[in-house]
C-alpha cells in the first residue's frame, strides 16, 4: 500500500490510524477513506470500488491470505 501511495504521491496517515480505519470498515462502524479503498482495489486487482459504490468485503484473494 505504501508503495503504490508513493507512485501516485498520497500521503498515507500513520500505520494506527491506517490499522484504525480498516478495522471499523471491517466491523461495519465507519466508512473507508475513498484512498485507502481505491488502494486496496488496486492491491487485490478488484475494480475502483468507487465506480459502483463503497467497498462492502474484501476479495476472495484477501480473505484467502488472513492468518499467515
Amino acid at each position: 500500500m505504501k508503495i503504490l501511495a508513493a507512485r501516485d504521491g498520497v500521503e498515507l496517515p500513520k500505520t494506527y490510524q491506517l490499522i484504525r480505519d480498516i478495522y471499523l470498515w471491517e466491523h461495519h462502524r465507519a466508512a473507508l477513506p475513498a484512498h485507502v479503498a481505491s488502494l486496496l482495489g488496486r492491491i487485490f486487482d478488484a475494480p475502483n470500488p468507487f465506480g459502483t459504490g463503497p467497498i462492502t468485503h474484501l476479495p476472495t484473494k484477501a480473505v484467502r491470505t488472513r492468518g499467515r
